[in-house]
């Protein structure tokens, strides 16, 4: 999962503060997929992907920066 290019769309569509504010919220949802052992997310190779989209998500939200 790479969040790049969806950060790069959201930003154009809707400017940086939005993105940042989606990119918050999405990171939520990530982290809590990955907690939740019933989620596909918890597990194997997913859980990875989910972990990494998540810190991508993370960095940009905090510093704006994808």
């Amino acid at each position: 999962m790479n969040e790049r290019r969806r950060i790069e769309f959201v930003t154009q569509r809707d400017g940086l503060q939005e993105a940042r504010r989606w990119a918050r919220r999405t990171a939520a949802i990530y982290r809590s997929a990955v907690l939740n052992p019933h989620h596909y997310a918890h597990e194997g190779a997913r859980r990875r992907q989910f972990i990494e989209a998540y810190l991508e998500l993370k960095r940009f939200a905090n510093h704006g920066q994808a």
